[in-house]
């Protein structure tokens, strides 16, 4: 693992940079391409059983798949009295040790705290993130990916904080099958100790 970090700080804002590169495992499921292109799997009936068996071949397997993840980001915090702002961008990218294969990532995310009274807090955030993968599929996939926060917090005491908040998410893919709107609200209680 190798990183670093630089951050500057002033009265009123908190710059910072940050690189780390991270190995990864990743487990999951692959299919024998070799078998799966000779027909599949193969019934083949046991001559002691009688019964129907199916080779290894098009079976599903686990399988490790090791990348080196690559992350740049940076942002600035701006606190300008009951109003906070943070702004953040990225680029991420993953290269598959196994497979040879990449995916690219870069964002911007940027959020703004408002202070309404000594213990509320309004937050609206946006972000967008854009993701070119081609990580074993048959086809290089890309997603845009879209998103929009707005929420109301209140502190109810020392460790309890009390949320309601509306989320947007909203995806678009070369993939068809893979374009996706979710709308959720949700209220919640937090506690911590």
């Amino acid at each position: 693992k190798y990183f670093f970090n630089l951050s500057h700080e002033s009265r009123r804002t908190r710059w910072h940079i940050t690189y780390d590169e991270v190995p990864y495992t990743a487990r999951q499921a692959q299919i024998d391409e070799a078998a799966a292109a000779r027909g599949g799997a193969i019934p083949i009936i046991d001559p002691v059983t009688g019964l129907p068996t199916v080779s290894g071949a098009g079976i599903p397997r686990l399988s490790d798949e090791v990348y080196v993840q690559r992350r740049l980001s940076g942002g600035v915090v701006l606190e300008a009295g009951r109003n906070d702002f943070d702004i953040l961008v990225f680029q991420e990218q993953r290269d598959y040790q196994a497979t040879g294969a990449r995916d690219d990532l870069w964002g911007a995310n940027i959020l703004w705290t408002r202070n309404i009274s000594r213990l509320t807090y309004l937050d609206l955030s946006a972000g967008w993130t854009s993701a070119e993968t081609n990580s074993g599929l048959l086809v290089p996939r890309k997603d845009d990916l879209l998103g929009l926060h707005v929420g109301l917090r209140r502190e109810l005491g020392r460790h309890l904080t009390s949320t309601i908040e509306y989320r947007r998410v909203e995806r678009s893919s070369t993939d068809p099958t893979a374009d996706l709107v979710e709308n959720r609200i949700s209220a919640g209680i937090r506690l911590v100790f």
